[in-house]
């Protein structure tokens, strides 16, 4: 028998792997996702107030909820300082590094990141902490050169100032 089919014998139950899936708090206004596998630590935000509309065929569809699948960690909150601070330090050269020894490797180099970025001590977001409002910012502004990467690469020095940061705390 496959082992995909021993573990999960109906579609409910492969679609709802450990319950993730009834777990999440759609009225949760944000989403830090995570990938679970690759070479590189990397995050990303949902505002699930802003889901982008799309086309299938001629058929324009305009999603109602965004739910995070099995292969991908996620943090829900409506606090969007929250958000912006956990996915800067998941996508800063520190958690990467502090990762590695631990990440699995195959043919090709380091593999599955899995959850040993959840198992680092990343301190509890506070509004109040100048650090943590730095990173905010910081992520605010390479979000914003993401979206305009065709006119500028130049990311470099905020990430530089976002390791600087996460050394020191």
């Amino acid at each position: 028998m496959n082992q995909d089919r021993a573990r999960y014998p109906n579609v409910e139950q492969s679609i709802n792997h450990l319950g993730l899936l009834i777990e999440q708090q759609l009225n949760k206004r944000f989403i830090v996702l995570s990938a679970s596998s690759g070479t590189y630590t990397i995050a990303t935000i949902i505002d699930r107030r802003k889901l982008p509309s799309f086309k299938i065929n001629s058929i324009k569809i305009r999603p109602i909820a965004f739910v995070a699948d099995k292969k991908t960690y996620f943090y829900e909150t409506d606090n969007e300082d929250e958000v912006f601070y956990i996915a800067t330090l998941i996508n800063s050269n520190l958690i990467d590094e502090k990762i590695k020894e631990r990440q699995t490797r195959g043919l090709f180099g380091a593999g599955d990141i899995g959850r040993p970025p959840l198992e680092l001590p990343i301190p509890k977001f506070d509004k109040n902490d100048l650090i943590h409002k730095r990173l905010v910012e910081l992520g605010k502004i390479c979000l914003n050169k993401v979206k305009k990467i065709e006119k500028t690469k130049k990311l470099g020095e905020n990430l530089e100032e976002v390791d600087d940061l996460t050394k020191n705390s």
